[in-house]
């Protein structure tokens, strides 16, 4: 198969885009406990966490997820994981880039921190800092792109933006 474009939008032009599917019950069916802390088999099952996107590639996935969904410091701390936080976002590229190989794109998932500002169990300052970390650890593991679902606030949505300009690698901030 050749090597595929470098973009999600060459990719659509191209056709339909097949993406992977769920990851959580795909680790479950592997081992992870109902409850557990799926981010951190990065580091302890890397064997096993690799498995589900190889088996979406074989599928016919152009494009696959890390197992990064709740690594950010914030939710990771809801499992008492406080120090690997980029070890975990790294790894959790490299695996899916390994299942991935020149088939498919990796895309580097995003997603809640848990608390919420209108409760006021964080601060804005705090969610900036825990999502910029993560996006600059997936980026310099490598990710093609983002998948990050919306996070809202007060204020309206709290999105990551992410661009990757040739020649200069990714430029992330966090609004």
């Amino acid at each position: 198969m050749p090597a595929l474009p470098p973009s999600i939008v060459d990719q659509l032009a191209r056709g339909v885009v097949l993406t992977d599917g769920a990851w959580g019950t795909q680790l479950q069916a592997r081992g992870l406990p109902v409850g557990a802390c799926p981010d951190t088999w990065n580091l302890s099952h890397p064997d096993l966490v690799e498995q589900v996107p190889r088996a979406y590639v074989e599928a016919g996935s152009r494009v696959v997820l890390t197992n990064t969904f709740r690594a950010n410091r914030l939710a990771l701390a809801d499992h008492g994981v406080t120090d690997p936080v980029e070890a975990i976002n790294r790894a959790g590229v490299e695996i899916s880039r390994r299942a991935a190989g020149d088939r498919a794109l990796v895309f580097a998932s995003m997603g809640p921190s848990g608390r919420m500002l209108l409760a006021g169990t964080v601060t804005e300052e705090e969610l900036r800092e825990a999502f910029t970390e993560q996006a600059q650890a997936l980026a310099g593991a490598g990710a093609d792109d983002f998948q990050m679902p919306a996070v809202t606030h007060r204020r309206g949505p709290f999105e990551l933006r992410s661009t990757r300009q040739p020649g200069r690698g990714w430029d992330d901030a966090v609004e």
